[in-house]
């Protein structure tokens, strides 16, 4: 008696849930705009069927932007929207699938989180006060840039994109200032 209620709450949820209509957020949208201005029909071709559904969309398309939607709510926006932008620049001439996409945001997730500690890291804040205290301070939206590139030339790991990205932030002669403060501290 009991596999027969159970089956039947399964059987009534999954009707339910038929009916009611799926909302694809607007980020994911956004997202699929974007690849699709990048690369075309390559992009969307990889989900359509041909098939409409009661609305007139794509079956195929619209099942694709639920999926990606529900995978992508693991990650904040900044994480997508960096995502995006990498995915474009090392992908030219094919669209990323599912899981490539993911696999990039996962990367970025974490690279993430390292940063946000290390920039909260005490031993840092204190040799990068320590060795020049009004970098934490402008308060001018720059002041990660000037920390990631401080703790480069404290000797701590740090990606050559964000390196170069952060000389071109803050500019070159603001960080040839910080590489000779920050060179000389460690030395």
């Amino acid at each position: 008696m009991k596999m027969h209620n159970i089956s039947n709450f399964t059987a009534q949820e999954i009707k339910a849930t038929a009916q009611q209509k799926l909302e694809v957020s607007a980020r994911t949208r956004k997202l699929f705009m974007i690849f699709h201005a990048s690369y075309g029909s390559l992009f969307t071709s990889k989900f359509s069927t041909g098939e409409l559904n009661s609305e007139g969309s794509d079956k195929g398309m619209r099942a694709a932007l639920l999926v990606w939607d529900r995978s992508l709510n693991n990650y904040e926006d900044d994480v997508i929207e960096k995502a995006t932008k990498k995915i474009q620049l090392e992908n030219l001439n094919y669209p990323p699938n599912l899981g490539h996409f993911i696999k990039k945001c996962e990367e970025l997730k974490i690279q993430k989180a390292n940063d946000d500690k290390a920039i909260k890291n005490p031993q840092i804040i204190k040799m990068i006060a320590c060795a020049a205290p009004k970098i934490t301070s402008r308060g001018d939206g720059l002041d990660n840039w000037r920390i990631k590139l401080a703790r480069f030339y404290l000797g701590h790991k740090t990606r050559a994109d964000d390196i170069r990205c952060a000389i071109k932030m803050i500019g070159e002669k603001e960080a040839s200032a910080i590489k000779k403060q920050f060179s000389a501290a460690q030395a």
